[in-house]
């Protein structure tokens, strides 16, 4: 649709309030438009570049709870949430007019989608005032953490990519790889006929393991049916000294 109308802002989002609703302020102007895919960042990425993403749609995963309370119903919350090393906070604010307050407070660590929002420049605040707030229920997911020996610390020597765990899954599984040395990662899943599903990673790391976790959703957050997927690792050093490396392997949603 089309709006003709005034710009505000509220909690940090800008808006829009119609001038008259009739069809020269306000109309159809596409049928079934595309949801905007959300961008995905790690905590400590929003927190470092928190400017940048204000008013855009976002993802953060693995948030674990700092402090807040769950807002009842008809409340509005804030819910302080960091990273698993705790060196990143930032506030998730869940406003009344969605459909999460007064719902069950999920398990900690959770992935989160939402709108980046900055209510406050203040220095007593989180983030300088930085926020993600999810629109609705579907926007909070739990994300599965298994009670798995962790056999993988320090930096690999080589480059690795490891079978998924659990296989077969539902409805979310991890992907663990090693990096011997800075490199620029992409981890992308696919059908079996080729078809690319999902981007994991794409983004610059440094020498160490990794582990990522694919929620079974397609790339328009469509969750998908049961059957076999391929999850694939190119890692270039950014030295450019060597060649990519490039593996695959298979893994089974089993509904």
């Amino acid at each position: 649709m089309f709006v003709v109308g005034t710009v505000a802002q509220f909690r940090g989002l800008t808006e829009f309030t119609p001038l008259a609703m009739d069809s020269s302020h306000f109309g159809l102007l596409k049928h079934k438009a595309a949801v905007p895919k959300p961008k995905r960042l790690t905590l400590h990425q929003f927190v470092l570049n928190s400017e940048n993403y204000e008013g855009s749609l976002i993802e953060i995963d693995t948030l674990y709870k700092a402090s807040g309370t769950w807002p009842a119903a008809g409340s509005n919350a804030s819910i302080f949430v960091t990273n698993a090393s705790k060196v990143d906070t930032t506030q998730m604010f869940i406003d009344l007019d969605t459909d999460i307050d007064g719902t069950p407070e999920l398990a900690y660590p959770i992935n989160v989608v939402g709108i980046a929002s900055q209510y406050s420049s203040g220095t007593t605040v989180y983030n300088n005032g930085y926020e993600i707030v999810p629109r609705d229920t579907f926007d909070i997911h739990h994300q599965t953490v298994l009670n798995v020996e962790d056999l993988y610390s320090g930096i690999p020597k080589t480059y690795e990519l490891h079978n998924n765990y659990p296989n077969p899954f539902n409805p979310s599984t991890t992907i663990l790889y090693g990096l011997p040395q800075q490199s620029h990662v992409t981890v992308t899943i696919y059908s079996v006929l080729g078809q690319e599903l999902s981007s994991l990673v794409n983004e610059i790391q440094g020498p160490s393991y990794y582990r990522v976790v694919w929620n079974g959703q397609d790339k328009n957050r469509s969750q998908l049916s049961s059957g076999i997927y391929f999850f694939r690792l190119i890692a270039q050093s950014t030295d450019g000294k060597t060649q990519p490396f490039v593996q695959v392997k298979k893994m089974l949603l089993l509904k």
